[in-house]
């Protein structure tokens, strides 16, 4: 059996559910009784599973150093039904002084705290599901009812895994988280999985801080070896460019050197041209004293005739 709804709108859903009670909070700024029945109104308003913002309210955070007995009470519904589960309101039950809670408040603090159970782990067994949340094993009907309806109120979305009794989680609104400084005070130290909570949180701490440990280092490692690359680059490219002026600078040179050899290949043409018209110049010189002579002499040999 499969049950997917939407989370998205559940915690504004729930916010604009509790903004009516802020409102009178801001404009009346409850003290005392008063601000213990404010307390009493949100946590049984239906619709309302978050809580924070309550105590940012100066009249609800004084009952917390409260000395009566009524008033610290609410203070502790408060933290209960804001970071605890249905396991803690069976150990505050214990106590003499502690109050039972109605019905639907009850059913309230179920789904609070299978929240906080499917933020934990993504296949809950349906034993697990109701040791947890008080529900009799062999009343698996009231079990899926509940995880259906937190399904509607659109906290949880996941599947109804029948064949293997588990429900399968796909996704899960987030609880309040206590402000550091408020697990000290007697009204959450007397929560079990708050502070089992705070355990985890260190863990998750330590976890966090050994990663950004690593990242760090990595991230040292990475920026050392991008410098070196950079530095390398730039070493090539001063070469290379070297070696392109190298080349540039031998290139005019054999241009130089080639033009000097045509200029010397022409002047030994000239020369050879100038010489060859001196020859030509001496043989028609010759020859036209030889012609001369001759003409002499057949005049002599003329006259004498």
């Amino acid at each position: 059996m499969a049950a997917v709804a939407s989370t998205s709108a559940a915690a504004s859903s729930s916010t604009s559910r509790l903004e009516p009670l802020l409102l009178v909070a801001r404009s009346t700024k409850p003290r005392g009784a008063a601000a213990a029945n404010l307390i009493h109104q949100a946590i049984s308003a239906p619709g309302v599973f978050f809580f924070g913002e309550l105590f940012d309210v100066p009249g609800v955070a004084e009952l917390s150093a409260s000395t009566d007995a009524q008033l610290g009470t609410a203070y502790q519904l408060l933290c209960l039904f804001a970071y605890g589960t249905y396991g803690d309101y069976t150990h505050l039950l214990q106590f003499a002084s502690f109050p039972n809670v109605s019905r639907d408040q009850v059913q309230k603090l179920r789904q609070l705290t299978l929240l906080s159970l499917a933020c934990q782990n993504k296949a809950l067994p349906y034993t697990t599901l109701s040791e947890s949340l008080g529900i009799s094993g062999t009343d698996g009907r009231e079990l899926e009812d509940l995880i259906i309806e937190t399904i509607y109120a659109g906290l949880i979305s996941g599947k109804l895994n029948e064949l293997q009794s588990r429900f399968e989680v796909h996704h899960v609104q987030g609880r309040d988280v206590p402000h550091p400084s408020l697990p000290s005070q007697p009204a959450l130290s007397s929560l079990p999985s708050l502070s089992s909570g705070a355990m985890q949180m260190d863990s998750i701490f330590a976890s966090l801080s050994t990663w950004q440990s690593t990242t760090t280092s990595v991230l040292e490692s990475l920026q050392s070896r991008m410098e070196g690359t950079r530095s390398s680059a730039a070493e090539t490219a001063h070469q290379n460019q070297q070696h392109h002026q190298a080349l540039l600078q031998n290139l005019i040179e054999s241009q130089r050197q080639l033009e000097a050899q045509q200029q010397q290949q022409h002047g030994k043409k000239g020369k050879g041209a100038a010489n060859a018209m001196d020859v030509d110049e001496s043989d028609g010189s010759r020859a036209a004293a030889r012609k001369k002579q001759a003409a002499g002499v057949r005049g002599s040999k003329r006259s004498r005739a």
